[in-house]
């Protein structure tokens, strides 16, 4: 009855006679004459999932020959369904419509096991890549990415993928990771909180808190707990109550002793409100005593101007940029590109200063070509340069020795600013102006770092910096005083005797044997060095609170990294606003290596 039919045609009839015997008609369905069951336009899966789907099987297609020629069929999966071997070609079908336009179909960002194909390992790194590198969820809509992804697994759907997707896997993960923070939490009873204000490029206002502790393995631990939007004023008193709802939600209120950011006296006020106690921030510190000998020589802040002038005239002018780099051949200089300040911070500054005056004959050759001359620095203007470079280098030289990832111990505080004043000082007695300003300016604002009990119960009990405060028989005695009184208050803290004559007598062998202890070097850690010495209990609980709180309110890296701490923040603002909370807690907590 086929005669006059080819082959592939002979096929479809069957299976159209098929499908109408069994009351299943393809065209009911809507397939209509298009639909081919030697085609497999729902059936492009790997063979381990090929044979776990049911259909029918088409019979006597293999190997078969027509008019002399050998034509070979694909081989249809099928399997025995209550005892027959019929199946639903409805079932298969729609089994297959959901295999492959699954938006994710490795969700959990598990893959099944023994299987280590690409398509099941795509799902995963998507996420990774938008947790680690702080990009929009509206990436996985973009159609480069979906290009991306349909060259490393042609058989993926991720055209189908959109953000509402994502943001459902990454809400179930940011609840797990969630979970498992509180978890960790709840082991500690000494935690201090710092805060970040930024602002999004939308012009939105948020504030970053992170958490700090001690683990029992004695290693600093810092999770990102919330980003929060503020509507309201920037006030301290809306500050602080966005803390104590972060901490109340988190329940750790009562575990927080300490909260390290920026602000004055008014913030101060307002963290002892919460009953807490505020440490202002050794970065933004830094930075306000640079701000300060601005405001204090005003020639300095016109001069500064002036230098991001010129950097902005070389960015914007392609020529120029040409020529500066013409020149710096001919003259033997560095090749490298100008840099441009943000804002008034210190190491912004001198970075940018540092550039001009290395390729001040270039710029300065160039500028004279091109008869820019209101952009022209005179000489009397690259001394007062040196100067201003000059005494910054101490505030450079000192946080180089610090960690360069991280968080650093607020034990470092005194050492780090006690060696910026000196190193300043003698620049001062050498005729630099700009430094005799600077050490008026940070004795103004460190000279309390040395009655702060926060500050010199942590150095002292640092093993790297002890002898600067136990360096004669008086200060061994202020710090043992001070000591007690952390040991006071943390015997308050926990419903316990004060400090008795007994203990006193015992803290009093442990402290001498301390102090008599060889100091270890800057490269080594003091946390490790509490963690092997056991035997010195009373110290050791009071070294877990103390040395767990931590100098900056951001991590080092972005401190002291112009480039790291740009790049961060450029991603950071670009941020939906509904997903800046999730994303920036997943990147903080999350282990998601790629």
């Amino acid at each position: 009855m086929y005669a006059n039919y080819s082959p592939d045609e002979v096929v479809k009839c069957r299976m159209m006679a098929r499908m109408t015997n069994s009351n299943d008609s393809g065209l009911e369905r809507g397939y209509g004459n298009d639909y081919q069951i030697t085609t497999r336009t729902y059936f492009q899966q790997p063979d381990s999932y090929t044979r776990s789907v049911s259909t029918e099987r088409t019979p006597n297609v293999r190997n078969r020959k027509w008019n002399g020629g050998s034509k070979t069929f694909q081989k249809r999966p099928y399997s025995r369904r209550n005892g027959s071997r019929r199946a639903s070609l409805e079932y298969t079908i729609q089994r297959g419509k959901e295999r492959n336009t699954s938006a994710l179909y490795d969700t959990s960002c598990r893959t099944t096991q023994g299987d280590t194909s690409p398509a099941h390992k795509i799902p995963s790194c998507l996420v990774k890549m938008i947790v680690n590198d702080l990009q929009p969820l509206s990436i996985v809509e973009d159609k480069g990415i979906c290009a991306v992804m349909r060259a490393i697994e042609p058989t993926l759907k991720i055209s189908r993928l959109t953000s509402k997707d994502l943001r459902l896997q990454l809400l179930q993960m940011y609840k797990e990771t969630k979970e498992m923070v509180k978890k960790e939490l709840a082991s500690s009873d000494d935690i201090s909180l710092t805060s970040e204000l930024w602002v999004s490029r939308a012009e939105v206002s948020f504030v970053t808190v992170t958490c700090h502790y001690l683990g029992k393995d004695w290693h600093l631990k810092s999770h990102v707990l919330e980003t929060a939007n503020l509507p309201d004023e920037h006030t301290p008193k809306n500050i602080v109550d966005q803390l104590l709802k972060t901490a109340k939600a988190w329940g750790i209120k009562d575990k927080i002793h300490t909260v390290v950011m920026e602000g004055g006296t008014t913030m101060k006020d307002e963290v002892s409100k919460a009953g807490w106690t505020h440490i202002s921030c050794l970065a933004y510190t830094l930075d306000l005593a640079f701000k300060d000998i601005l405001e204090k020589y005003p020639g300095l802040k016109t001069l500064l101007k002036k230098s991001q002038n010129v950097v902005r005239f070389f960015h914007c002018d392609i020529k120029a940029e040409q020529k500066l780099k013409e020149y710096q051949l001919k003259l033997n200089l560095p090749e490298s590109g100008l840099i441009q300040s943000v804002g008034n911070g210190w190491l912004s500054s001198l970075s940018m200063l540092e550039r001009f005056v290395e390729q001040h004959q270039a710029i300065t050759a160039v500028l004279l070509q091109r008869l820019e001359y209101n952009l022209w620095l005179a000489d009397e203007d690259i001394k007062t340069i040196n100067d201003v470079i000059a005494a910054l280098q101490p505030f450079k030289k000192a946080t180089r020795e610090m960690s360069r990832a991280g968080y650093e111990s607020i034990s470092c505080i005194i050492p780090l600013v006690t060696r910026c004043q000196r190193d300043i000082e003698k620049l001062a007695r050498n005729g630099n102006e700009v430094a005799f300003g600077l050490a008026k300016i940070c004795e103004w604002h460190f000279c309390n770092v040395k009655f702060n009990r926060w500050l010199t119960v942590s150095t002292v009990l640092d093993p790297r910096f002890k002898k600067l405060l136990l360096s004669d028989d008086n200060n061994v005695q202020l710090s043992r005083g001070q000591i007690l009184k952390a040991m006071d208050d943390i015997s308050t803290s926990v419903v316990s005797a004060p400090v008795g004559s007994g203990k006193q007598s015992h803290f009093d062998c442990d402290f001498m044997r301390y102090v008599k202890e060889r100091p270890i070097t800057m490269f080594q850690s003091p946390l490790k060095w509490w963690r092997v010495n056991k035997d010195l209990v009373d110290l050791r609980r009071i070294a877990c609170k103390y040395l767990g709180i931590v100098c900056t309110a951001i991590p080092l890296e972005r401190v002291f990294a112009k480039e790291e701490s740009d790049v961060f923040c450029n991603r950071r603002s670009c941020l939906e606003t509904e997903n800046v909370n999730m994303v920036l807690f997943l990147n903080s907590n999350c282990s998601t290596t790629m």
